[in-house]
């Protein structure tokens, strides 16, 4: 329920943007529980949306939502 409950926030409460890119980047987070050895902290990943969305504004901005849903 976890997935599906972040997915369906962030297409319900952003009403813009690429749904599916949206969805990702709100799982993202939860999948880092599930990983061995992960290059990231837990710090990085689940509170660095706002890091990963500046990324992409400068490098992918087509990929921007996905920095959004997480």
């Amino acid at each position: 329920m976890k997935f599906l409950g972040h997915g369906y926030v962030a297409i319900n409460s952003i009403s813009r943007g690429n749904k599916k890119l949206l969805i990702l980047g709100s799982i993202i987070p939860e999948i880092m529980y599930y990983t061995n050895n992960s290059s990231f902290t837990f710090e990085e990943i689940h509170e660095g949306g706002d890091i990963v969305y500046q990324y992409l504004i400068q490098k992918q901005p087509d990929l921007a939502d996905f920095g959004i849903g997480m």
